[in-house]
């Protein structure tokens, strides 16, 4: 039996594979892996999540980098016990991870057996989240047939033979049963580790794993959260991997140049000029789980915002879209931004060179900017409205949902619901729009103070719509200050709207100024764009009372009360004229 086991071993060694080929062969098994999860797991469309950017983030960005974790764990493991001999390192280096990444397979069992066992209602795949009396947990988690929180029936199969398979390769390897066992042990305890990391994050900020990865923050959902501890882990064993295998080569990879430091300091300015406009409308927003965001970012611009080595860049931009995908889609795509300037610059030179710079460094500030304004980055930085082509609006279904949630809450005047949906921190989906509507919630519940520091907010974040405007010139009105509204209202006349809601507001404006004359003017104004309601007309008489102009004061007057036979006001004023 030992003799076919050598074989077997022999026979998966005897070719080793490439750092690509390896590479696809573990991704290949952990896309087969979720399609299978979503085929038997009750609820789920082929492991697909409904909505986009989650379903991205979940299949090809959290689970890849915990399977990488497990792999570049079992490597070193596996390289620490067995003795090369003669053997060069790197040579024994892609040996090993080549048998790894063709029985990297095994991660396939266990929803096949937890179908089975479950009889069709498949199993929900979770972390360790409470932390249990480890030796019984230990003792559960090896008991097939007992219940271990987070472990299902599939999993323990899954990790029996990884055990066995890891036992034999170091028996026959290292001829050594002591050995063979200890490294048994280690990759137990590896994996019971990796299944509690999430758990130890938490603890370490001080707080439960509800507390930590409830919904809410820079990374708003739980698996941004997860797939972020995941991305800082597989860098950090990545790294020390590839120093002991390649030192050389990972001297090269991590050489950086003043170039590459200038991108990573633009984009590090960017997230924290963001994080300050933010913090000045919403000044107790950050909690610990956002502090992740941070290391995330730092990785994220250090390996992808690079000119060279040519040879490794490919991985390089590709661990730092990955780990800025984490962080937030509109970064994503301001960052893949700075990535194609670069590579602008490096294929054609000259000009480009330069040009591909200067976009490279634009966008590498964008890309943190937006972290904090979403799909409104531009608007945040330009002092005036936008016009209203340029308006945009975010694209991601769930972030929709929760607008219209918030804004049914509105109109049904939920306050306790709304307030509810706002202690959860969902400002991050859609910055200026969230603060925005919170800024209407409070203004609706007569709190006009923070009303107004949310709606200004709000459009320094880049809601620079009509909307916004009007709203915050309405609450200085309100709030008899007359001046800070005028200078809105006379903004957006300036600026060519011709909405009848801005000719109101100056005509109202400046009849409280006492400048009845240019009052009239824009009462006018609204009766031109067809708003012939008693009150304008009264409005207007009231304003040539104050003038002296008693004829046209009747006139109007007049005119209200034959639209409104009842209405008291324009008869009192009436009765004033002389």
């Amino acid at each position: 039996m030992r003799i076919d086991f050598c074989r077997t071993i022999n026979s998966l060694e005897k070719k080793s594979l490439s750092i690509k080929e390896i590479g696809i062969l573990i991704f290949s098994f952990i896309i087969i892996r979720n399609i299978l999860e979503g085929i038997l797991e009750r609820g789920h469309l082929l492991g697909l999540h409904p909505y986009p950017y989650r379903s991205i983030l979940i299949n090809f960005v959290h689970f890849p980098l915990f399977y990488t974790a497990i792999f570049m764990s079992l490597l070193v493991i596996l390289y620490s016990l067995t003795d090369a001999g003669d053997e060069n390192r790197v040579h024994k280096f892609y040996r090993i991870a080549t048998i790894l990444a063709k029985l990297f397979g095994i991660i396939l069992i266990p929803p096949l057996v937890d179908f089975i066992v479950s009889t069709g209602e498949g199993y929900r795949l979770t972390y360790i989240i409470q932390t249990p009396e480890i030796f019984d947990f230990i003792l559960s988690s090896l008991n097939p047939f007992d219940s271990t929180p987070g472990v299902s029936v599939g999993m323990k199969c899954e990790i029996y033979l990884a055990l066995i398979l890891i036992f034999i390769y170091l028996i026959i390897k290292c001829k050594n049963v002591l050995i063979s066992g200890l490294g048994v042990v280690i990759t137990y305890f590896t994996l019971l580790f990796l299944g509690f990391l999430p758990l130890l994050v938490a603890r370490i900020f001080g707080l439960g794993f509800s507390e930590f990865y409830s919904n809410g923050g820079i990374l708003y959902f739980d698996t941004q959260k997860f797939a972020g501890i995941f991305f800082i882990f597989c860098i950090i064993l990545v790294s020390i991997s590839g120093f002991i295998f390649f030192p050389e080569k990972f001297k090269r990879i991590y050489r950086t140049e003043l170039f590459n430091l200038m991108l990573l300091l633009f984009l590090v300015v960017g997230f924290l000029y963001g994080l300050r406009l933010f913090l000045n409308v919403k000044p107790d927003f950050l909690e610990p789980p956002d502090y992740l965001s941070l290391p995330i970012l730092l990785i994220a611009g250090f390996m992808g915002l690079r000119i060279g080595p040519e040879r490794y860049r490919f991985y390089t931009v590709v661990i730092g879209l990955v780990g800025i995908f984490i962080i937030s889609y509109y970064a994503f795509i301001c960052f893949l931004g700075a990535v194609l300037a670069i590579e602008l610059g490096r294929r054609y030179g000259g000009a480009f060179r330069v040009f591909g710079g200067i976009c490279a460094v634009f966008f590498a500030f964008l890309s943190g900017f937006s972290v904090f304004t979403a799909e409104r980055a531009f608007p945040a930085l330009i002092s005036t409205p936008m016009p209203r082509g340029l308006r945009l609006k975010s694209s991601w279904s769930e972030t929709e949902i929760k607008l219209i949630e918030i804004e049914n809450s509105l109109t049904n005047k939920e306050w306790s619901k709304i307030n509810a949906i706002f202690k959860t921190r969902p400002h991050l989906l859609s910055p200026s729009r969230m603060v925005y509507l919170e800024g209407i919630s409070r203004m609706r519940q007569r709190q006009m103070g923070e009303a107004q520091l949310l709606i200004k907010g709000a459009i320094r974040l880049g809601y620079r719509s009509l909307d916004g405007y009007l709203t915050l010139a309405g609450l200085y009105y309100q709030t008899h200050r007359f001046g800070q509204a005028l200078e809105i209202y006379k903004g957006l006349f300036e600026n060519g709207e011709q909405d009848t809601r801005v000719y109101k507001g100056l005509a109202g404006t400046y009849f409280q100024l006492q400048n009845y004359r240019r009052s009239i003017y824009f009462y006018k104004k609204v009766i031109e764009q067809g708003d012939m309601s008693p009150s304008i007309y009264n409005n207007l008489g009231v304003a040539y009372l104050k003038l002296g102009d008693y004829a046209q004061a009747r006139n109007n007057f007049l005119k209200a009360l034959s639209l409104e036979p009842q209405f008291l006001e324009a008869k009192k004023n009436l009765q004033l004229i002389p």
